[in-house]
């Protein structure tokens, strides 16, 4: 029953905690970690360890967000479909924390969410730079006719109160991710190296991908 539900959900958020992912470079597993705890929290607001997992969930997230991202939102890992999957874990994970992450965090995000529409393809998800092992958190697009950017642009605009429109020419620097659109043609360059400040990462050998 439901009492049995939620002592397997707490005894997953205490696995959680016991269990963080952060090494050196921590990657979107990290997100998912502290994405977590912050769900499982404020499911239990009248439990002190649950609060705990809570408030280190609403300082550590936006902390981690920006050190898993370049300046210019590009998530490290140097792959869109990964940013995609990590953008979805921010969006969430602000929803569930019920209030806007500190403005640096916040500001990153909605750079994060830019991207998501300049280099949306016309299938309604982001070019396949990079790899793509379908991350989701909660997989709306495989019972939508929307594809998966097009579902997280209307999280966003929801969730960050604008509108995120493709631009006709945008660049990443840092990423290595430029596009260019004219009518229904869109052309796209991958040029940013293996990812993970050069240790490898999600990127593989697709520079200069086109």
């Amino acid at each position: 029953g439901v009492t049995e539900w939620s002592n397997w959900l707490w005894r997953h958020g205490a696995n959680i905690w016991q269990n963080l992912e952060s090494r050196i470079i921590p990657s979107n597993h990290y997100l998912a970690d502290v994405l977590g705890l912050a769900v499982v929290g404020s499911s239990f607001p009248q439990d002190a360890t649950a609060q705990n997992w809570l408030r280190f969930a609403r300082n550590e997230f936006p902390r981690a967000l920006l050190a898993q991202t370049r300046r210019d939102g590009g998530l490290n890992e140097a792959s869109l479909r990964y940013h995609a999957f990590v953008t979805e874990m921010a969006l969430l994970c602000r929803l569930a924390l019920g209030k806007p992450f500190p403005k640096a965090a916040e500001e990153r995000l909605q750079a994060m969410c830019q991207i998501l529409a300049d280099f949306r393809d016309a299938d309604g998800d982001v070019f396949a730079f990079g790899d793509d092992d379908s991350g989701r958190v909660l997989a709306l697009d495989f019972n939508s006719p929307l594809g998966r950017g097009d579902i997280l642009l209307k999280l966003a605009a929801a969730q960050l109160n604008r509108e995120f429109t493709p631009a006709p020419s945008a660049v990443c620097p840092e990423s290595g991710w430029w596009v260019r659109r004219n009518k229904d043609f869109v052309v796209a360059l991958e040029y940013g190296g293996a990812g993970l400040r050069g240790l490898g990462g999600h990127a593989h050998n697709d520079d200069l991908s086109i």
